[in-house]
């Protein structure tokens, strides 16, 4: 698909914004920054959406012009959430996240590094409830030498998809 003519809005229409080739999304996001645009990445499992990741992808969407979402894969969610999660499969969860308007492109996360050189954002949006450490950490040291920077978010929600499972099972008295 050739991009040559027209702008960036032409093509992030919700059908379009999954992406999960990386040559396509390296073809898409060079195209938007021929057209000057600052590109953010966050990354994240999405798993039950709540008012707070709205409120995050929102303020992400602050720092530039187009905003990529890294939904983890399914095998990385359960190795960092434990067993019973994800609760929503991920072509789920990364379609749910397509939705909202503030988010332009949508791609798997399996491997953060390979993810970040394919994207080399302009910047890289982290939250403080999962980015501890930001300074030893691999991938923010990375983007910091090589593309852009890291800007860290803190919490948007007392609420988190930890506690709304937590809710629901103790209703169910599990």
């Amino acid at each position: 698909m050739e991009y040559e003519e027209g702008n960036m809005k032409d093509i992030l229409c919700p059908r379009e914004k999954i992406i999960l080739s990386p040559s396509e999304l390296k073809h898409k996001l060079d195209f938007f920054r021929k057209l000057g645009a600052k590109i953010c990445l966050t990354t994240g499992a999405f798993d039950i959406l709540h008012e707070g990741h709205l409120k995050y992808f929102l303020e992400a969407k602050k720092y530039g012009d187009a905003l990529v979402v890294g939904v983890d894969s399914d095998i990385f969610v359960k190795k960092q959430k434990g067993e019973g999660r994800p609760v929503n499969k991920q072509e789920n969860r990364e379609f749910v996240v397509a939705g909202f308007g503030c988010v332009d492109l949508v791609t798997r996360r399996d491997d953060i590094m390979d993810l970040i050189r394919i994207i080399r954002p302009d910047y890289f949006i982290r939250s403080k409830t999962t980015a501890a450490d930001i300074e030893g950490r691999q991938d923010c040291v990375w983007v910091k030498e090589n593309c852009g920077q890291v800007i860290i978010l803190d919490p948007m929600s007392e609420n988190h998809t930890s506690r709304i499972i937590e809710i629901v099972q103790r209703s169910k008295g599990v």
